[in-house]
């Protein structure tokens, strides 16, 4: 079992550098992950609108989102 994160509440929302270290860490997006997104940003640019649609639409599901 791995030990449990202490994670600053106030600082997820004043902070943003803490808290996409800490979306990200929650997720498992990687460096590498990382580098495979800029790698590909010629090949998705097309598709950036689509995507952004279709993360609204999910989103819009939710109304705490």
């Amino acid at each position: 079992m791995s030990k449990m994160q202490s994670i600053d509440h106030d600082r997820l929302y004043t902070d943003l550098q803490y808290r996409y270290d800490y979306v990200s860490g929650f997720i498992g997006f990687t460096k590498e992950d990382q580098d495979l997104i800029h790698k590909s940003g010629s090949v998705v640019a097309g598709l950036v609108p689509t995507i952004v649609d279709a993360v609204y639409d999910k989103l819009f599901n939710y109304d705490i989102t």
